[in-house]
């Protein structure tokens, strides 16, 4: 899932927002994938808290090639890699499959979501 809309679509609902409800419309049928706004480890740990399966990080990567080519981009793969470890410590998790909707609560403007993931 994604708002590919750029600054064209900045007022619409992000991905991350939209995240819970979908994971509970598809259920175990599908694994979600999702992108748009991803920069650091604690926005790949929300998202596969909220349900996501495959967080897409781009951005990042592209500054990282931009500024220092091949070497920038390992670079840029070791601090994500890092921040991710980081915080899974912080948050007593072993493995990415340690972490679920308990790990976060998610208010927007319209809804909160619970920390077992259900929309209110």
């Amino acid at each position: 899932m994604s708002n590919h809309g750029g600054p064209q679509l900045d007022g619409t609902m992000s991905p991350l927002s939209a995240l819970p409800a979908i994971v509970a419309r598809v259920g175990n049928k599908t694994a979600v994938m999702i992108d748009g706004g991803f920069r650091r480890g604690t926005h790949v740990i929300k998202a596969i808290a909220l349900g996501a399966r495959f967080v897409f990080v781009g951005r990042p990567f592209l500054y990282a090639a931009v500024a220092s080519g091949s070497p920038g981009i390992l670079k840029a793969i070791d601090i994500l890699k890092t921040e991710i470890h980081q915080n899974m410590a912080l948050l007593g998790a072993v493995a990415l499959d340690d972490i679920d909707g308990s790990f976060v609560v998610c208010r927007d403007r319209d809804s909160a979501v619970s920390a077992s993931g259900s929309v209110k």
